[in-house]
């Protein structure tokens, strides 16, 4: 019989919750091989950073990361809205002819090449990224 749940540490080392498929151990399965596998979003946080221009990030990692954008919008424009420039999602807001902000990983995670949002207004928009190591599963 073999463990499908693991709570805690597991052979590995990776500490969370780790579910498996009928048959498999989930103490020694490999990530690929899991159901459900949540471990600390922290230690999965590779990369973060801003981004102004559209350009390409260095990434040198060996597998596809998951990566978050978030648009820095000016909103000074916007009626009612006192507070400066700040993040916006989507990324950018539905504005007329709004282009929205993309990311594309280069040779399986060895970089990123990313377009900045714009509207027809404006733009591009300088936007944060958060790289991890995995999607969150």
């Amino acid at each position: 019989m073999s463990r499908r749940v693991v709570l805690g540490r597991r052979g590995n080392g990776d500490v969370g919750v780790f579910v498996s498929p009928p048959g498999v151990d989930a103490f020694t399965a490999p990530d690929s091989a899991l159901v459900l596998n949540v471990t600390s979003k922290k230690s999965q946080l590779v990369l973060m950073g801003r981004i102004s221009t559209n350009g390409v990030v260095p990434l040198a990692l060996s597998r596809a990361p998951f990566v978050f954008l978030t648009s820095q919008y000016d909103f000074a424009g916007t009626i009612g809205h006192t507070l400066g420039p700040g993040p916006v999602r989507p990324s950018p807001p539905f504005l007329a002819g709004a282009v929205g902000a993309t990311a594309t990983i280069n040779g399986n995670g060895a970089s990123m090449s990313v377009t900045l949002a714009s509207t027809s207004g404006g733009g591009p928009y300088p936007a944060i990224y958060q790289v991890y190591s995995q999607a969150f599963t």
